[in-house]
């Protein structure tokens, strides 16, 4: 029993304090839905740059982490790139603020 709480002690020792501006800040995410058959690699636009969140199958869903940087302005655009087929669709600007979920549906490309 001693010996259990000795461990306890030294593990709190050494236990990582967190300071307040350390603390990770709050990203948001979007959720693609790709109801068509192409795969397509989806972006966020921002400031006429354009970075990759990654790959969704055709007739699938994915759900992305939007980092807290692309945050810094309330609005953002994404893009669906169909694998192997001409157009690149671009959404509105669309506000995305910290915590929030975007939903973004792929219908067809035809």
């Amino acid at each position: 029993m001693i010996l259990f709480a000795l461990f306890l002690l030294f593990a709190g020792c050494f236990s990582k304090s967190e300071k307040p501006d350390e603390r990770a800040k709050p990203g948001a995410s979007v959720e693609v839905d790709n109801r068509d058959w192409p795969d397509v690699t989806v972006y966020i636009i921002k400031g006429g740059s354009r970075y990759r969140l990654g790959e969704v199958a055709g007739y699938s869903r994915r759900i992305f982490p939007i980092e807290p940087q692309f945050l810094t302005t309330p609005t953002l655009r994404f893009q669906a790139d169909p694998v192997g087929r001409q157009g690149q669709p671009i959404t509105e600007e669309i506000e995305v603020l910290p915590g929030e979920e975007v939903v973004l549906t792929i219908m067809n490309f035809r």
